[in-house]
């Protein structure tokens, strides 16, 4: 600031440069002493970067207010950053988010925001000066448990602040080595105002060193200074380009005695003879010449890659201002199968960094600010959990959005079909209250409480029915008798008699030969032999039985009136039913052995 900004004369920068160089050449550089190439006397050796002097603040708001190039460059990339806007959400509270986006839009926020980000670019920096009550005074620190309204926001740009106090304490403060309080000096006069950083949202321009910072007074260079020259140069080409189209062809007029008449101080003939030419060119479209003694030419400009030239110098600026000259200078792109999507993505992707890193964290404290207000949208509270999105910059076509929708559906139904997400999840993240969105969020908290307590169940669960599995016969215990289960098909290929038995809780069969057999094989044995000895044996203990009848109980008489009779006596110790229970008399039919065995074994199937 007070810095004398008049140039001094190129000659004399150009001559104490080069005594400089001249004294202190580089002699770790290739060189060549035949063909002097790093030598004195290469002329490219006295090349040097020299410092360019800063643009003053007139010349700056004269640029960005009358040259659209500069201004351009300058509120370009802020207008793209708040172009499509940003979304507020309060999750599970949709009437505190429209209320709070409601408050965002009565104070303008977004209009502020830009002002102060196109400032601070233009002059090297800006503030937001924050209207909040918090009961205490401009120049102390905020106290954000204390506020009680946000009632505006005031843009000022760096010539109307200058630092007071800095930071001076690296343990402790956050700050360190930057401005704590600044002076306010009102642009129409007034009062100045001192006020404290904590109460202002400050925005920069170009990237700028803490030196260069002190030596500016805090600030940033603007980004105009960084690309000066070659707007310069830019400008200097167009309008070389607009003379040559003024003189595309240049008449050549010959007359005779033409040098004579001028020594003479024959000027008026002279010039009245070339009126004449020019009033008949307009009047009769033709040029009127003596036949002897004048002649008149046209002779066309060269416009030899007069083009070519240009769009280098295009190129040279959209490189500098990092915004592709599709965008910058609005040329449809060249080259074979050229669409621009890769500079668009390349810019876009380039803006949101920005977003990200320098508008997300100002935006968020100013959103922030607003809800700590007692009389704000929350109640003075901040919510838990809420976000802060930026909308997409690239804006999709009908069938592009079509076609995403079909993507992010065929998507859904496979992670539902795994059981990845819910019915409810994905009509939740589709379906949205702003809108169709592809993204998809879960709450982690809740499915981890969920699983955390499936995980802490008792692993007792209830019976389930399973499937009965076929395993290989082994021989029967003859003591034992454990119970086995058998599969309902081709149970008698495989399970002997005695496994049969056990199976319904009856002893071995008396013959361990017969009883090792399996059920087919005893079945198709007793068919061929033992039916004959079964019923022989059966027709003789039926016949002890009608010989030998059961005795009355003492005391008692028979119901015919006969003579008691005495006990039977006990049983032969032969061959018996399979669970040697007394055989009921059957007149017609005995009792075969085996057969209960069989009946046994086909319910048991």
């Amino acid at each position: 600031m007070g810095k004398n900004l008049t140039k001094p004369h190129y000659l004399d920068t150009l001559f104490r440069v080069g005594e400089a160089i001249q004294g202190a050449l580089r002699i770790d550089n290739w060189q060549n002493l035949l063909t002097g190439l790093g030598t004195s006397r290469d002329k490219t050796v006295y090349g040097r970067f020299v410092t360019l002097q800063r643009i003053d603040d007139q010349e700056l708001t004269a640029l960005y207010h009358q040259s659209a190039d500069a201004r351009k460059v300058v509120a370009f990339k802020p207008r793209e950053m708040l172009r499509q806007g940003f979304r507020v959400n309060i999750p599970e509270d949709e009437e505190a988010t429209a209320q709070l986006t409601k408050a965002i839009r009565n104070l303008k926020l977004g209009r502020h925001f830009l002002n102060g980000m196109i400032w601070g670019r233009l002059y090297g920096g800006a503030a937001a000066v924050l209207g909040v009550d918090d009961g205490g005074a401009a120049d102390t620190p905020l106290r954000e448990d204390r506020i009680k309204s946000f009632r505006f926001l005031h843009i000022v740009d760096r010539r109307y602040l200058m630092p007071q106090e800095y930071y001076d304490d690296p343990s402790e403060d956050e700050f360190f080595g930057q401005p704590e309080v600044y002076q306010l000096v009102p642009r129409r006069g007034g009062n100045s105002v001192r006020i404290h950083r904590s109460r202002m949202i400050l925005f920069g321009g170009a990237h700028t060193s803490d030196e260069e910072k002190d030596r500016l007074g805090g600030w940033d260079y603007s980004i105009l200074d960084v690309m000066y020259e070659e707007l310069r140069a830019f400008w200097s080409v167009w309008k070389s380009a607009e003379h040559l189209m003024a003189d595309a062809s240049q008449a050549v007029f010959k007359l005779q005695g033409l040098m004579a008449m001028i020594a003479g101080g024959q000027k008026d003939v002279l010039q009245q003879r070339l009126e004449i030419v020019d009033m008949s060119r307009s009047v009769a479209r033709a040029v009127m010449l003596d036949a002897e003694n004048e002649d008149f030419d046209r002779r066309p400009s060269s416009f030899t890659d007069a083009a070519g030239m240009l769009d280098k110098f295009m190129l040279r600026l959209a490189s500098v201002t990092d915004i592709p000259v599709t965008i910058l200078m609005g040329r449809s792109p060249a080259g074979m199968n050229a669409t621009g999507d890769s500079d668009f993505q390349h810019f876009y992707d380039n803006v949101k960094t920005a977003q990200e890193n320098d508008l997300r964290p100002e935006l968020e404290r100013a959103i922030r600010l607003m809800m700590l207000a007692q009389d704000g949208p929350t109640g003075g509270k901040e919510p838990e959990e809420w976000t802060l999105d930026f909308e997409s910059l690239w804006q999709m076509t009908p069938k592009e959005q079509a076609e995403l929708e079909k993507s992010t559906a065929d998507k859904d139904k496979l992670y539902l079909d795994t059981g990845v997400l819910l019915p409810e999840e994905v009509a939740l993240n589709r379906f949205r209250p702003d809108g169709w969105s592809a993204e998809t969020s879960i709450d982690r908290e809740v499915r981890e409480t969920v699983l955390a307590e499936e995980l802490a169940e008792p692993q007792e669960a209830e019976p389930q029915e399973t499937e009965p599995q076929e395993t290989e016969p082994q021989e029967a215990d003859a003591t034992a008798g454990p119970k086995v289960e058998f599969a309902p098909t081709d149970l008698a290929s495989f399970v002997n008699v005695n496994q049969a038995l056990a199976s319904v809780g009856l002893p071995p069969w008396p013959d361990a030969e017969e009883g090792a057999l399996t059920v087919a094989q005893f079945r198709a044995l007793k068919e061929t032999q033992g039916e004959k000895v079964g019923a022989a044996e059966g027709a003789a203990e039926a016949k002890e039985i009608v010989e030998e009848p059961e005795s009355p109980s003492e005391g008692s008489e028979p119901p015919d009136g006969s003579q008691p009779q005495p006990p039977p006596p006990p049983a032969p110790e032969g061959p018996q039913s399979p669970g040697n229970e007394p055989l009921e008399e059957d007149e017609s039919t005995p009792p075969q052995e085996g057969a209960e065995t069989e009946e046994s074994l086909e319910d048991e199937g």
